[in-house]
């Protein structure tokens, strides 16, 4: 599918074809008004084309909201993985695989999130260094770029990095609970690019997040997550305790006592998160 795909003016209604594998990128998009549309948007082009059916379509735009947030959404989510799992464990490792680790396509770590996982966040300097390690490393297949890597480093990620020098990639799948996902990503991106959000939340987690909770909450994300990385830990208890639908997730327990205390906080800081 060499040379489908479109660089898209949300605004003007104006499609460019680019040198992509069905991926397109909407110039600025709001988080508050372009979401829906955006996603019927994409399920129309699906529906249009039989070819796109069978793979599916990721488009990635920048928002209005936020500088520095790229969104990515997918109407499959083995394509979203396909394209972002591999630079998610080289982010954060994952079940023993460690940080900064390029998991090969074989691998059982690969297979198990390329399965199952719902979104990514990923910061840019994880990202251009899982790149930079990949290109490197390409004597075997199985650690060369996925054609899904490809087009979505060579399309999206590596021209943003050109003008941005600060940025994470987010993403979700409108083939799954999409709202919920991306509630979640959207508080990770906060955490990530606005300083005051990050210092509120690791401060609340500090002074109002009981010791014996913090304890049991790091127990519960080790599941998941590296239990020796509390910049990882404080950023998905913030996520999971905020995100639509928190009394349904991991942290359910604790929504009752810290969200709404969390908010206010986050309010009266100035950085009210953007995915409630």
């Amino acid at each position: 599918m060499r040379n489908f795909g479109c660089l898209w003016s949300f605004v003007f209604g104006i499609c460019h074809l680019a040198q992509a594998d069905i991926l397109a990128r909407h110039e600025m998009l709001s988080f508050k008004e372009d979401i829906s549309k955006w996603n019927y948007s994409l399920t129309v082009k699906v529906l249009e084309n039989p070819q796109l059916k069978k793979t599916g379509l990721m488009e990635c735009g920048e928002l209005k909201e936020l500088k520095g947030v790229v969104l990515c959404a997918s109407t499959k989510k083995t394509y979203m993985n396909k394209a972002l799992t591999r630079a998610s464990i080289f982010s954060e490792g994952s079940n023993g695989t460690p940080v900064g680790s390029l998991a090969s396509t074989d691998s059982a770590v690969y297979q198990n999130i390329v399965t199952h996982a719902l979104g990514h966040d990923i910061p840019s300097k994880a990202l251009l260094g899982f790149w930079s390690d990949l290109e490197h490393s390409c004597q075997e297949k199985r650690l060369c770029p996925t054609p899904e890597e490809k087009d979505l480093f060579q399309e999206i990620i590596l021209p943003v990095s050109h003008k941005e020098s600060q940025f994470v990639v987010i993403s979700y799948s409108i083939d799954t609970e999409w709202y919920v996902t991306l509630s979640h990503e959207m508080m990770h991106a906060q955490y990530f690019l606005d300083p005051t959000y990050q210092k509120t939340v690791d401060q609340f987690w500090s002074e109002t997040v009981t010791a014996a909770a913090r304890k049991e909450i790091t127990e519960i994300l080790a599941a998941q997550y590296n239990k020796e990385d509390e910049f990882v830990i404080r950023n998905e208890f913030q996520a999971f305790i905020l995100q639509h639908s928190a009394l349904q997730a991991q942290l359910h327990q604790y929504v009752p006592l810290y969200r709404d205390k969390l908010i206010q906080k986050l309010k009266e800081a100035g950085s009210e998160p953007l995915g409630l």
